[in-house]
């Protein structure tokens, strides 16, 4: 067992030397990792996940579908070590995307797969097997999450607990005059 342990460690760190040199952020690692399934699920890298987002280095890989729904994954190595999975449609304050419409984890939940709310990273080449799991977690329940969506679970979605609605009264607290738009469907499968 502690061999195989070992091994997986070796594997991982030299996968991470080899993906982090030409990568400036860990979300444009984890894009190198899940591109190929991304692919076949049809989601399209949407943004530079390459970049770094405020004084934390906060970054995210946004994936979007043909119906409108986005998959954000957010790395947050300074303040929470985590990678977080959002999901839903798009939220806008004043032109800028503020949110998706609730935690992937929340969606997954709706139809009875259990994922955890976030995945606890460590550094260097300890992401790359929390990178892993996530990425098979997404794999193994996009179809099921997918076919349980309609227009009225995603707008109930929008006002639970960590929703885009609770997500935006933050910004709303800020700037009470800014302005909120909503990203439109195209088309959900249950509607």
């Amino acid at each position: 067992m502690a061999l195989a342990l070992t091994e997986n460690m070796s594997a991982d760190r030299e996968t991470f030397q080899r993906i982090a040199k030409g990568c400036h952020s860990e979300a444009a690692i984890f894009h190198v990792l899940a591109a190929p399934g991304f692919s076949r699920l049809g989601l399209r890298l949407a943004n530079n996940p390459h970049q770094r987002i405020g004084r934390f280095s906060y970054s995210s890989a946004l994936y979007e579908l043909n119906t409108g729904l986005s998959l954000s994954i957010g790395v947050d190595l300074a303040d929470s070590n985590a990678l977080t999975m959002t999901f839903g449609r798009k939220w806008f304050f004043n032109g800028q995307l503020a949110s998706l419409s609730n935690s992937y984890y929340f969606f997954a939940r709706l139809v009875g797969i259990d994922l955890p709310r976030f995945y606890e990273l460590g550094f260097q080449e300890q992401i790359i097997e929390p990178f892993r799991t996530a990425i098979a977690d997404i794999e193994r329940s996009w179809a099921t999450v997918l076919a349980g969506l309609s227009d009225s679970v995603i707008e109930k979605a929008e006002g639970e607990r960590f929703g885009a609605i609770e997500q935006l009264r933050y910004h709303r607290e800020m700037n009470p005059n800014g302005v909120v738009t909503v990203g439109e469907l195209r088309a959900t499968t249950n509607s």
